[in-house]
């Protein structure tokens, strides 16, 4: 019967043994004359020791036993020599499964190998250490743990190894960063199986584990007797002891005896042997336990008080225990540290009380009392009603330390129970969470707060509008939110990077709380906040204003002081702001919608030509409608026949004939009809779609220009000139571009005159002289449109290698009747002849503009008083008729009086 219950649990026990043991445990033993091999015993578990045993009660063990931190000792193998119930719990195994040296086996695999390196070269070195790894359960369950391990420093403990505190995060891991964690360590216990002959008392067989304990292989077994590995037996002896068995006074024997392995070592061991039948002949059984460390325990008993004592003093976290009514009992040393107080000043004295803020004692007992529906008065009972009643009990507490500061804790409250479940006393173990709480507060800001300016941000924002719309209908009065976006910020952030645009936004932050400071005692309005939104807005609130023109005043202070460059570094830079405003309350109720309004109002500054203020308006809401519109018309016309170009004559007043003409571009919408320039081109520069409808206009433009030449011969412009967006200009490819659109049209480079405006370049005056020196390189004339528009012409103008300066028409528009445009101009035609650039006026209306251009010496001009812009079979018209070579190098003014009429006359109405 007992063979066969060994038999059957063989396939079990493999399980329990590593991967390459089981691969290898083949039976060796020889099979018997009639052909039936003998059978495998199974390995069988140790007996462990636990702490449960009433050799190893104390009061001590009670506390370890109940501390809700899991608590274990390991020897100086690693392997688990102790571990208390709240490590069960958190492991979810048994206490003989918390226990030995396969603890790797519950680790998680990808946490592995850095435990482990982590593990073996501190407990090498016998330092303290710590670590964050994860478990999985047997259940199936990962668990995330915290782990904390020291050196056993005491002289109790002769055999070196550490002492462990292990913490279960994975509820808090995010909240509570320095729990600790460590791993479930698992033992598997090895029994020896001996089955040798009756007679001869050669082994039979003998298990894998007893011959891996032993350190023989069969081989040798084979020819060896119990005798040969008994160091205290002779065969006499040995004889002697089994007699019972074979005179059958006994049915078993049961005694303790040393095994002795290969390498001469030996162990204790319990042997149960009994005399069977095997094939019809006499075999003894022995089931073999090693009780090593049962042996091992009774002296590990002995340490318990010892080793309890270590982890109470040991503990990182502040431990009082109490007796049920109150009396502290035991007061270990990081209770000591935390709260100033010895051991011996509390011990058997005082109550926990004694050491809590008063005022919250009070105000603890009267919530929990309504909360639990009890009547509690302030005292003793407010810590532990909770854990009477069965309930979680961790919370915040406030200590007062002996000097009088006081510390933030979380207390966690336990009850320390009898056999019978009564209970004897309370745990309370405390953690200083002072320094944890602070790093919440600066989080809980930092939700609220822009981490680059140190001003509120949106969400402190809405909170405060919703503030401020409750007092304004409250008191009666008025309020104004002011949103600010910054011109050309982007530009700043793509050409000198996130540290220059970082920096800007500081220092636009830094003139934003300084005006709110300015004491003007003409104003009866506040500041009430000021938040960045993001990016490059900001928005200002002012409460208590009288009158609309209070928030208007207040936006021209801004303005002016935004004016001023800012110093970045070695550079100087320039970024006004465009500004929405809303007046309020109106009809708000909600602050999204005060921003929604007021971030209208900024588009419509910026697009009124940025450093504007605009006051939003219902009227807004149509137009805001009408730009999304033509924004997504516009997104489906791009690649269809909607678009065209027209174009404009450049006329020489030296020659009368047309030098070049202007590409611009057109939309004819089948719906909407004709959509205007000025409405979709920019909506089109606040998105990518402007790159597209640059490159089409390019690419089609050239390719015009290259067919001119072979249609009309002599009569084809001599140049086109197309308009760049700042966009396009920017773009590191854009040099590339031109030259392949140059080659598939095979247009001349000379033929190709590419305008940008002052606004492409005045941010980054070294790109943009790279990029203009790499598309003259090419072949390519360059233009600058309207010059004089900007603030950095004059100054940047020796820097750039352009052909070309045509002068804005707000210079033109008054030169007839304005002594200081006309000097201006003069000055520029000087100008430019000296820097070898040509001259073109735009916008020329008139015959007194004509003609005060002509005296001034402007060679060139462009406008509606020769032409207006025309399509592509209008201007063909236009040059095969001559009227653009009209051979008058003195006459050219008297003819342009009647050049209008004829022009009128031969081209359609329509085009113009």
């Amino acid at each position: 019967m007992i063979l066969q219950a060994l038999n059957s649990r063989q396939t079990h026990t493999n399980k329990m043994l590593p991967q390459d043991e089981v691969k290898n445990s083949k039976p060796t033993c020889p099979e018997e004359s009639n052909g039936i091999a003998a059978p495998v015993p199974s390995v069988m578990p140790n007996s462990l020791l636990t702490l449960d045993e009433p050799s190893c009660r104390s009061p001590l063990n009670s506390i370890a036993e109940h501390v809700p931190i899991g608590i274990f000792r390991c020897d100086a193998s690693g392997a688990n020599v102790y571990t208390n119930l709240a490590w069960q719990e958190i492991s979810g195994m048994t206490p003989q499964q918390t226990l030995g040296s396969g603890w790797v086996e519950c680790i998680h695999a990808e946490d592995l190998a850095r435990v482990m390196e982590l593990w073996n070269r501190n407990i090498t070195a016998g330092c303290e250490f710590q670590m964050d790894f994860r478990i999985r359960r047997p259940d199936g369950e990962i668990r995330h743990l915290k782990a904390r391990a020291q050196p056993v420093t005491t002289d109790q403990f002769h055999d070196g190894g550490c002492i462990g505190y292990v913490e279960d995060i994975t509820e808090r891991r995010e909240l509570e960063l320095e729990r600790h964690e460590h791993s479930v360590i698992l033992e598997r216990s090895l029994n020896e199986i001996f089955i040798f002959d009756a007679e001869t008392l050669l082994f039979e067989f003998v298990n894998e584990g007893a011959r891996r304990n032993l350190g023989y292989a069969m081989s040798e077994l084979c020819h060896m007797t119990p005798v040969d590995i008994k160091p205290t037996f002779d065969l006499h002896e040995f004889e002697k002891s089994i007699e019972p068995l074979r005179n059958k006074s006994k049915d078993f024997l049961v005694f303790q005896t040393v095994h002795r392995r290969a390498n001469g070592t030996d162990y204790d061991v319990e042997v149960r042997l009994q005399l069977s039948m095997m094939a019809d002949r006499p075999v003894f059984l022995a089931i073999i336990l090693d009780i090593t460390e049962r042996l091992a325990k009774e002296a590990e008993a002995a340490k318990a008080s010892a080793l309890q004592r270590a982890i109470f003093d040991h503990a990182a976290y502040a431990i009082i225990a109490t007796t049920p009514t109150g009396i502290i009992t035991n007061f270990n040393p990081a209770a000591e540290r935390l709260l100033g107080y010895t051991s011996e000043e509390l011990v058997n004295q005082h109550s926990p009380e004694l050491f809590h803020l008063e005022s919250e004692v009070v105000a603890r007992a009267k919530s929990f009392g309504n909360d639990l529906q009890i009547d509690l008065e302030p005292g003793f009972d407010v810590f532990v009603c909770k854990t009477n009643l069965g309930l979680p009990n961790e919370l915040e507490w406030t200590y007062v330390r002996k000097d009088g500061s006081q510390v933030l804790v979380m207390l966690g409250v336990t009850a320390l129970r009898d056999d019978d479940g009564k209970i004897t006393g309370y745990l309370g173990i405390a953690k200083d969470i002072t320094r944890q709480k602070h790093y919440e507060d600066q989080l809980a800001a930092a939700a609220v707060t822009d981490s680059l300016t140190g001003l509120p941000n949106r969400v402190l924002l809405l909170d405060h509008l919703r503030g401020a719309i409750a007092r304004s209908k409250k008191r009666g009065t008025k309020f104004a939110c002011l949103f600010l976006d910054f011109d050309r910020f982007k530009s700043v952030n793509d050409s000198w990077g996130h540290d220059i645009g970082d920096e800007l936004l500081r220092q636009i932050a830094d003139r934003l709380r300084t005006e709110s400071e300015v004491n003007d005692p003409s104003a009866s309005y506040y500041v009430s906040v000021i938040a960045r939104l993001g990016g490059d807005e900001f928005v200002v609130v002012l409460e208590d204003i009288d009158q609309a023109e209070d928030s208007t005043t207040f936006a021209q202070r801004l303005q002016q002081r935004f004016a001023k460059p800012y110093q970045l570094g070695a550079q100087q830079f320039f970024s006004t702001a465009s500004i929405g405003i809303v007046n309020g309350p109106s009809t708000y109720d909600r602050g999204e919608d005060i921003l929604r309004d007021a971030d209208t109002a900024m588009y419509e500054a910026k697009r009124a030509g940025r450093a504007q203020h605009v006051i939003f308006d219902d009227k807004m809401h149509t137009q805001v409608h009408r730009r999304m519109q033509i924004e997504n018309e516009l997104r489906d016309a791009i690649g269809t026949d909607q678009f065209s170009l027209h174009y404009q004559p450049i006329v020489s007043l030296v020659t009368g004939e047309i030098t070049a003409v202007e590409a611009l571009l057109r939309w004819q919408h089948p719906k909407f009809g004709s959509i205007s320039p000025a409405e979709f081109i920019p909506i089109a520069h606040e998105s990518d779609m402007i790159l597209h409808l640059g490159k089409w206009v390019l690419s089609t433009g050239c390719q015009q220009c290259a067919d001119w030449r072979k249609t009309l011969g002599s009569v084809a412009p001599r140049q086109i000139n197309i308009n760049l967006a700042r966009k396009q200009f920017e773009d590191p490819n854009l040099p590339e571009d031109i030259l392949c659109v140059l080659q598939e049209t095979g247009l001349p480079a000379d033929y190709l005159q590419l305008e940008v405006t002052e606004e492409s370049f005045a941010m980054n005056v070294y790109e943009a002289a790279r990029t203009m020196k790499s598309i003259r390189k090419s072949g390519v004339t360059l233009a600058i449109d309207d010059f004089g528009s900007g603030t950095a012409s004059f100054a940047a103008l020796n820097q750039f290698t352009v052909d070309v300066l045509k002068v804005d028409r707000s210079l033109i528009c008054n030169i007839d009747d304005s002594t200081g445009e006309a000097a201006l101009l003069h000055g520029l035609v000087v100008m430019a002849r000296n820097l070898g650039m040509k001259l073109v006026a735009e916008g020329v209306e008139t015959f007194e503009q004509l003609k005060a251009l002509q005296e001034l010496g402007c060679e060139l001009i462009q406008g509606y008083y020769f032409a207006r812009p025309m399509s592509v079979e209008n201007l063909e018209c236009f040059l095969r008729t001559n009227l653009g070579l009209q051979a008058c190098t003195t006459g050219a003014m008297e003819l342009a009086d009647g050049w209008s009429q004829k022009m009128t006359f031969m081209v359609p109405s329509s085009s113009m």
